[in-house]
């Protein structure tokens, strides 16, 4: 039996195969409603991660 084909080239990152979309138009971007509720450790990632909406939505509040 040989060699598996179909399979990524040897070597090659996840992030190099991975699908994605492209939206056609910003207008069809859709975000988080702002009622999402995270668990305290996912918030706290996402916080880290984006200070500026963080606060954004401290100040919503």
């Amino acid at each position: 039996m040989g060699a598996d084909t179909a399979g990524a080239p040897a070597g090659s990152r996840y992030a190099d195969q991975r699908p994605y979309m492209v939206a056609d138009r910003l207008d069809d971007l859709r975000g988080p409603t702002p009622n999402l509720v995270l668990p305290p450790q996912v918030r706290h990632l996402w916080e880290a991660r984006f200070p500026e909406l963080a606060s954004a939505r401290r100040h919503a509040a």
